[in-house]
């Protein structure tokens, strides 16, 4: 087996629970968010009509507004068909068919990129990566690149320590001031120029019977308008 060149980036994943690997495209992203941020001046019917849900064909999808503790946050979340069943609900998406181009070309730019990452770990693991390349491509329609804009709130968890379901999570983009990872909570989001933040989450741990899902949380430190993140996660096919 030849040593990939993720190698480094999967020993950081083993020893320390986070690592930064390389991620080129600082252009896309930054026209994503820009995308995101005019997105969500729309009125909220309009956004509401982003909420792609033809015939339950699968709900985590599209546009979500929260109505819970955490009312005001709102999610858009890009994963395969999602042109395709807006064009079918009959929403007319011309005005953001250039940002629906970029979320396309992120995702699936992410994507590679966590391969990559998981063919590092199989390495380390010395586990066949074939096996795991098959049931992450079975897995296609769970991969999701997701966009958050949290709420101006006074709650200290945000968002309630918790582990990733999937197997990678790249956290590409955080502007809210107390995302935190570790057992302790005491790892400080950082984005590195031309970096994004690899983690590794439930099935990574089930996987590899060695590794463990990393905790994190966002703790409501300095509250803002327009606290935007962005994280692309990896499925696999257990």
């Amino acid at each position: 087996m030849s040593k990939p060149n993720s190698i480094i980036t999967a020993e950081g994943l083993i020893y320390a629970g986070v690592s930064y690997p390389d991620l080129y495209e600082g252009h896309t992203l930054s026209r994503v968010l820009i995308g995101f941020d005019n997105f969500l001046n729309e009125p909220h019917f309009y956004k509401e009509l982003w909420g792609v849900d033809l015939d339950d064909f699968d709900k985590n999808i599209g546009y979500k507004a929260c109505g819970r503790r955490d009312e005001g946050m709102e999610t858009f979340i890009e994963k395969t068909g999602l042109r395709r069943l807006s064009k079918n609900n009959g929403l007319a998406y011309k005005k953001y068919e250039q940002w629906l181009m970029d979320l396309k070309s992120l995702r699936e730019s992410c994507f590679q990129c966590s391969l990559l990452i998981a063919e590092g770990l199989c390495f380390s693991l010395e586990k066949n990566f074939s096996d795991i390349k098959r049931s992450i491509v079975a897995a296609e329609k769970n991969h999701v690149l997701r966009l958050v804009k949290y709420p101006d709130l006074k709650f200290n968890d945000l968002i309630e320590p918790h582990e990733d379901p999937g197997f990678i999570t790249l956290q590409l983009h955080d502007s809210f001031s107390g995302f935190r990872f570790g057992k302790n909570f005491n790892i400080e989001f950082v984005s590195p120029e031309n970096k994004v933040t690899a983690f590794l989450g439930k099935k990574a741990e089930l996987f590899s019977e060695k590794l463990f899902a990393m905790p994190h949380a966002i703790v409501n430190n300095l509250p803002k308008e327009r606290s935007i993140a962005m994280s692309f996660s990896l499925d696999i096919d257990l």
